[in-house]
């Protein structure tokens, strides 16, 4: 098995930040349209990418911080 590296983990830091904003433009564009479901579907999703991004961040502090 791969040992993860801080940059591994920043790099999906990146990447899950990269995925919320899309869903946040995504569930602007279907709330425009009416289309609430979606909207909040999208929603959903930009939540739980933040949600991740929050962890990795934690996680990168926590290996810094480790001599």
């Amino acid at each position: 098995m791969k040992h993860v590296t801080v940059e591994d983990l920043e790099s999906l830091v990146w990447l899950f930040t990269s995925k919320r904003e899309f869903c946040r433009k995504r569930a602007g564009e279907e709330f425009d349209k009416g289309n609430f479901d979606a909207s909040n579907q999208f929603m959903a999703r930009a939540d739980a990418h933040y949600t991740a991004i929050d962890c990795l961040q934690s996680l990168i502090r926590k290996e810094k911080e480790t001599p």
